[in-house]
């Protein structure tokens, strides 16, 4: 018996993220200070659910820059620990358990991260009186969104199309990056 599976999304999806991969924008800096990098990050088709899911905590944290957050946490959890410890201290033991945290996070989304392929696009807000300047290849950024769009609409392959649609968009990449750095 052959099973088939949908690939159509179960609900609207305001990040992005995809089993081929993701979209990223900082939540952060381009709201407050104008200015931002965009992400395309497509995974090498095969990359294990749990590789992809390493890959995003660490996107969600730092290219999304939702890890800003921990800085009240930080100073909560400085503030809850023993009164007896200086407050040196304290803030010395909560930045170590945080930076190991990163690190230890770091080492597990590396491997997805390192074998991804993906287009940046940086922006920044024009000061008074001045253009915006955006950086990066936004027609390439643009063909691999509506290609990635078209395999999202696609609801009837099977995995194994599913993936072979994946690394042809994958194999593209690279090939379509040399000829945007030539003109």
């Amino acid at each position: 018996m052959v099973r088939y599976y949908s690939n159509a999304p179960r609900r609207r999806d305001p990040w992005r993220v995809k089993r081929w991969g993701r979209v990223d924008y900082p939540a952060f800096s381009a709201a407050q200070l104008g200015q931002g990098t965009m992400r395309l990050i497509i995974f090498r088709p095969g990359t294990t659910a749990a590789a992809r899911r390493w890959a995003d905590a660490w996107a969600w944290l730092i290219y999304r820059e939702l890890g800003l957050g921990f800085l009240p946490i930080g100073i909560i959890a400085t503030l809850s620990l023993p009164r007896e410890i200086p407050v040196a201290a304290r803030a010395g033991i909560v930045a170590a358990v945080l930076l190991a945290a990163t690190v230890f996070l770091w080492a597990k989304a590396r491997p997805a991260l390192s074998e991804a392929r993906g287009v940046r696009i940086h922006g920044r807000a024009g000061k008074r009186g001045q253009e915006a300047t955006i950086t990066g290849d936004i027609a390439l950024f643009e063909q691999a969104n509506a290609k990635l769009d078209e395999l999202d609409e696609q609801t009837d392959l099977t995995p194994v199309e599913y993936e072979a649609h994946w690394a042809a968009i994958y194999d593209w990449l690279v090939e379509s990056e040399p000829a945007q750095r030539q003109r």
